[in-house]
């Protein structure tokens, strides 16, 4: 039997975190989606449970506060894939993000198609990293 994959949506747009819905519920991918809309909510969730994906989305984030999301994740969460959202205005940023930090995936928002087949392969690589780490523990 196929698991739920478990995501995290960091999204305070709804329009945006109902669009992301519906790109991921287009693919065959069998998941659970949990949204939260403000800073406290997201530490609370990475804090409590355990994501196998972590999505920002950063149309309405400042710089620095995509920075702090990606940092916190990490930190609470190594083992979670994390998919910055990018958009047409913050390309640049998301190119400077990238280069910082290999493990982060990059989706531009005019593309979400392409949200699936990123999830599924970021998981794989992310099993990975946990059972070398479960390994090495």
């Amino acid at each position: 039997m196929e698991r739920k994959v478990k995501i995290l949506s960091f999204e305070r747009i709804d329009n945006e975190a109902k669009l992301l819905e519906s790109a991921i519920e287009l693919g065959k991918l069998k998941f659970e989606l949990k949204r939260v809309s403000n800073w406290n909510d997201y530490i609370h969730e990475l804090m409590t449970n355990t994501y196998d994906c972590i999505v920002c989305g950063g149309c309405d984030l400042k710089d620095y506060e995509i920075t702090s999301t990606l940092k916190s994740a990490k930190e609470i969460s190594p083992y979670s894939t994390f998919i910055y959202l990018s958009s047409s205005e913050k390309d640049e940023i998301s190119r400077d993000i990238t280069q910082r930090y290999k493990s982060l995936n990059s989706i531009r928002r005019d593309n979400l198609v392409d949200i699936n087949s990123k999830i599924i392969e970021s998981m794989h690589i992310s099993d990975e990293s946990n059972k070398i780490s479960n390994y090495w523990g």
